[in-house]
């Protein structure tokens, strides 16, 4: 029996029309299937003989009920469907290694099948496993998950029962762990993590209830990079809670925390820390132990980059000591400061000495009143700000005179300041916005060189925008008539990544001289007046003029940038430039538009302010003689 070709069978379509995509080679079509759910991929095997089996090659198996199971259609018969579909597919499918199986159900009739599918992806050395039983908590995991020597990558995304082998390495591969645990035992996770030898990312959510016994979770890996932890709680009372978390951790490099003050910390330092986030919820409430955020933040002190949401400003206003640890390498810092908190800011500047960028969000939810802000008057100013601090952004700028009183404080003492970016709510109108701007320029600088940058937009909004554009316009959505605003930030129309105008090619020095000019010509420029303007639209047509009929490499101002450029490099003198202008405007046609002299020349770019001026030099290249050195 003779093989059909893939060859062959592109061209027996019926429509007459190439297959292209049945063409590809196995490899590929199986890497197409791997990022479809694999319902849709197993959908391909009616599409042609071609397509029949190549989906029993994925190496990504992902079963999700939702896509088979809706709603109030849930019966005996539709769950039996969707354990048989994905039974079939284990059955099929033959891969040597499976590099993810993904499992996301609602209405598991048999443990036993549970098993029966995850040893199954374990058999075939799967790499990476993310289960979610979704109503279903506390299932026991297969035992030979804890034994896989191929699994890189577990992410439980609800509550299992974990029953750890009584000795030895668990998880001996595994680097990623996304983990939920409810009502943890004091044993459980000290046990896990700590016979984990390769693992370097931990993601965990802990959920307390008030029933739970007083308990130490314990997170002690040597290997451990990253860890995100997120506690929950169910309730608080006004005893101060009796939950404790312990990090021990010598090697972590980033600490991301949210919780809403249930548990205390007891954080071993942490030498390697580059980046922590800390975010408190419900700091507003009044039983709440306020001691957490020091016990946490004293374990922080060694990171680089810190973040702290408002929620840990009021709690740690609240205690009514301004207590705040050291922060000495501390050199880029974010807080949110929201209703109460901001009375904080001179402590948190204050311990961090060597601080250079400095993020202030102003939080939409509450309005900064004029009491929180009355220290700007008084308070010492942080070493920071005078000495290191050079990098300044304030997010969600309102025109509120609380807001501006910050600002006018960090713009004040800043001396070595060199870029402060304003970032105004969305709500704020233009009229508002041109206040602002007012007012911020308006206001004195510690550092007179500082650029103040005021936008009502982030950068993620200005990103945004710019892709719209730049869709609608290759889509062919944009009105041709639509002017471009190249002085309010966009890109103008006279493209820098384009190399053509009209038929004639344009060499690179005239790319440079376009690079200087092209924000004068008239229909972008927003100060020229009408009659300058009709002349300087004279000039642009006379000097985009080709060098000659017909010449397609060159323009008269082209050809005159690149050998006056050739003159000041190679040092011509200026009887030998008008010498060399007079040669290649005899080898030229006798039409051409050269320039006949060296002062035609000047005389030319002159008219488009490209003027040069003349700076002597050290003999040695090691100084110029300009400013302060110009009589030297």
């Amino acid at each position: 029996m003779v093989s059909t070709s893939p060859k062959t069978q592109c061209r027996r379509v019926d429509n007459g029309s190439e297959d292209r995509i049945s063409c590809l080679p196995d490899s590929i079509l199986c890497q197409i299937l791997s990022v479809l759910p694999t319902k849709d991929a197993v959908a391909t095997s009616i599409l042609s003989p071609r397509w029949k089996h190549a989906w029993t090659s994925v190496r990504n198996l992902c079963f999700d009920d939702e896509l088979s199971v809706m709603g109030d259609e849930v019966s005996g018969i539709t769950v039996a469907a969707f354990e048989k579909f994905v039974h079939s597919v284990l059955a099929r499918t033959h891969p040597s290694s499976v590099e993810k199986f993904s499992l996301r159900c609602s209405y598991l009739r048999s443990l036993g099948m549970f098993d029966y599918w995850v040893s199954s992806a374990i058999s075939r050395n799967v790499r990476e496993i993310e289960i979610d039983l979704r109503d279903h908590e506390r299932i026991p995991l297969p035992a030979s998950i804890y034994r896989s020597i191929t699994l890189e990558v577990l992410r439980l995304r609800s509550y299992f029962a974990l029953t750890l082998p009584p000795d030895g390495v668990c998880f001996p591969r595994l680097k990623t762990f996304h983990l939920m645990l409810q009502q943890p035992t004091n044993h459980l996770p000290h046990n896990l993590f700590s016979r984990c030898p390769c693992l370097q990312h931990l993601s965990l959510t802990v959920y307390f209830t008030a029933a739970n016994p007083a308990s130490n979770l314990i997170i002690s890996s040597a290997t451990l990079k990253t860890f995100v932890l997120e506690v929950m709680y169910c309730s608080h009372s006004s005893a101060p809670n009796q939950h404790t978390v312990t990090i021990v951790a010598p090697n972590l490099e980033f600490l991301d925390i949210t919780d809403d003050l249930a548990v205390s910390y007891a954080v071993h330092q942490l030498p390697s820390l580059h980046k922590a986030v800390y975010y408190v919820m419900f700091s507003e409430w009044p039983p709440i132990d306020r001691r957490p955020p020091v016990q946490l933040l004293a374990g922080m002190t060694k990171t680089k980059c810190l973040t702290l949401s408002a929620g840990v400003l009021h709690a740690l206003n609240r205690r009514g000591d301004n207590i705040f640890p050291q922060f000495s390498a501390l050199t880029y810092l974010h807080v949110t400061v929201g209703q109460f908190g901001c009375t904080m800011l001179p402590t948190i500047l204050g311990c961090s000495p060597n601080l250079h960028t400095f993020v202030l969000h102003l939080s939409d939810w509450y309005v900064l009143n004029d009491e929180q802000t009355r220290w700007t008057d008084t308070a010492t100013v942080p070493s920071c700000l005078s000495d290191h601090v050079n990098i300044i952004e304030i997010n969600g700028l309102g025109k509120e005179n609380s807001h501006m009183r910050l600002a006018e404080y960090l713009l004040n003492h800043s001396r070595v300041l060199l870029t402060m970016t304003v970032r105004c709510k969305p709500s704020v109108d233009g009229k508002t916005l041109e206040n602002l701007h007012h007012r911020l320029m308006g206001l004195h600088r510690g550092c007179a060189s500082a650029f103040i940058h005021l936008t009502r937009h982030s950068d993620e909004y200005r990103k945004g925008a710019r892709d719209f554009l730049n869709s609608a316009r290759a889509n062919s959505g944009m009105d041709p008539t639509y002017n471009t605003w190249v002085l309010h930030g966009e890109n103008s129309t006279y493209s820098r990544m384009s190399m053509q105008y009209g038929d004639i090619e344009m060499t690179e020095t005239y790319q440079m001289y376009r690079d200087q000019v092209y924000l004068q010509e008239p229909n972008v420029s927003e100060r020229t007046h009408e009659s300058s303007k009709i002349e300087f639209t004279n000039l642009i047509k006379d000097a985009k003029a080709p060098l000659y009929p017909g010449c397609t490499k060159h323009t008269k101002i082209s050809a005159t940038v690149s050998l006056f450029k050739h003159k000041v490099t190679h040092g011509i003198s200026d009887k030998g430039f008008d010498e060399l202008l007079q040669i290649v405007r005899d080898i030229l046609p006798s039409e051409n538009t050269l320039p006949e002299s060296l002062y035609s020349t000047k005389k030319l770019l002159k008219t488009f302010d490209l003027g040069y001026e003349k700076i002597h030099a050290c003999i040695n290249d090691c100084c110029l003689f300009r400013k302060l050195n110009i009589d030297s």
